[in-house]
């Protein structure tokens, strides 16, 4: 008898489901109005969602654009692949970890964010951003507001309680 799951967690309209494959049967289990239901892949998200997880699940996922069909995956111990898995897979940019803890990704713009340092892509252009002196950055993300993009990144001081934000306008 075969008990064994197979799950993936996404999040629809607000709420947590979990998808399982349960001896053979799809089912939904809604986290968040504790009940389970069978898929209905005549529902197109449910079956567009089903498909990518499909493609993606031979790949050590590290990150997903759901929306972009785009990813970042671990290709080795040493280096993260950044893919657009549309119709097929397409490799954009093959990245070197070196001691980049984060990857993000809007539009064209890449940031491998570091404690030491973060390095943001455009292109064939680089930008290297440095944390003020005895900080380290924790984190970075894009944010889009209308027309321009903006990266945030979040450092925190070394050995005294202090955080900063900084922001940077990028188009």
């Amino acid at each position: 008898m075969d008990l064994s799951l197979d799950s993936i967690l996404f999040m629809f309209e607000g709420h947590s489901e979990l998808q399982v494959a349960f001896r053979g049967v799809d089912l939904k289990v809604d986290l968040d109005q504790y009940c389970i239901q069978k898929l209905d892949f005549n529902n197109l998200k449910y079956k567009e969602f089903r498909e990518d997880y499909i493609k993606l699940s031979e790949f050590n996922v590290y990150k997903i654009y759901e929306l972009e069909k785009r990813a970042f995956i671990e290709s080795s111990f040493s280096e993260v692949t950044f893919i657009e898995y549309h119709k097929q897979i397409e490799v954009f940019l093959t990245i070197n970890k070196e001691s980049f803890h984060d990857f993000e990704s809007i539009d064209h713009y890449i940031a491998k964010i570091g404690e030491e340092k973060i390095v943001v892509i455009y292109k064939e252009k680089r930008n290297v951003y440095y944390p003020e002196n005895g900080y380290r950055y924790l984190r970075g993300k894009f944010i889009k507001k209308e027309k321009n993009i903006y990266l945030y990144l979040l450092s925190s001081h070394n050995s005294i309680l202090s955080i900063k934000i900084e922001k940077y306008k990028l188009s």
